[in-house]
């Protein structure tokens, strides 16, 4: 449960639910409400498609070998 997920953690749930790991990922939101405090609980994985969570290693590569070209 977190308030977010960065992309290598949705990615790694990702993975481990598609390798029989039975993991989930909860987004948590709070709202005050006079003194009391609810929280909004939604599941962000497992959904029925994990490919919009997969990092591609080869894409962060590339950024990073520009970002580094740039800089020179």
């Amino acid at each position: 449960m977190a308030s977010d997920f960065d992309e290598q953690t949705l990615s790694a749930v990702a993975w481990l639910n598609r390798n029989d790991v039975d993991m989930s990922c909860y987004r948590l939101t709070p709202y005050k409400l006079n003194e009391d405090v609810y929280f909004y609980v939604e599941k962000i994985l497992p959904i029925s498609s994990h490919s919009d969570y997969y990092v591609n290693i080869m894409d962060k590569l590339a950024n990073i070998k520009i970002n580094k070209e740039k800089n020179l």
